[in-house]
């Protein structure tokens, strides 16, 4: 069996005989190995953008969009929060940069989709005897949500208020319920913000 060993000189005259394996480093360009793709989102979701890159040297990463640095994202993933619909159509890249230089990813789209689910109702349950408090899986749209002709108790029973206690929340005045009387509330035309 061969044996090969390499040695060098330092600027500082040492002489490394074999030459240490932290020295053998491979530089290379950032490579972009799995492109960000299009997302689509529900507006008010989180969307994310993914890049994928093979350097041994560490890269920092610059998400950007319509070609502005974005505060903050810097790293392979691209994640939004809270998305709104506004944002349907916005284009991003991210920048990839080490010691010898940067590229730039493939621009991606976001897609924002309206929520066309209605909200749905978590539980309803009276606070006293003139009060029933509706509760939202989400936060509600306070002109629809304290309309009092959305809203309507079996047995009948007169609505005289309707007021948000949160964005999921909303307290209903009534007249005076009968204790011991199951009462259904039915709810029509509440929409999510």
């Amino acid at each position: 069996a061969d044996n090969l060993s390499a040695q060098w000189q330092l600027p500082s005259g040492t002489i490394e005989s074999p030459i240490p394996g932290t020295r053998m480093l491979l530089d290379l360009l950032p490579t972009i190995i799995s492109q960000p793709t299009n997302t689509t989102v529900i507006e008010e979701t989180t969307a994310s953008f993914s890049v994928t890159v093979g350097n041994f040297q560490p890269p920092v990463f610059q998400w950007r969009s319509g070609g502005f640095n974005l505060a903050g994202a810097t790293n392979a993933t691209l994640i939004l929060t809270n998305v709104p619909l506004s944002a349907s159509g916005t284009n991003f890249d991210c920048v990839i940069t080490n010691t010898l230089g940067s590229i730039t990813s493939a621009p991606v789209t976001l897609t924002v989709l309206r929520d066309t689910t209605l909200p749905t109702l978590l539980q309803a349950y009276n606070v006293g005897l003139a009060n029933v408090t509706i509760h939202y899986l989400k936060a509600v749209s306070p002109a629809t949500a304290t309309n009092l002709a959305n809203y309507a108790l079996s047995p009948t029973v007169a609505i005289s208020g309707a007021a948000m206690a949160d964005s999921q929340t909303v307290a209903l005045t009534v007249s005076t319920l009968t204790l011991g009387t199951n009462y259904v509330v039915t709810v029509n035309g509440v929409q999510d913000l």
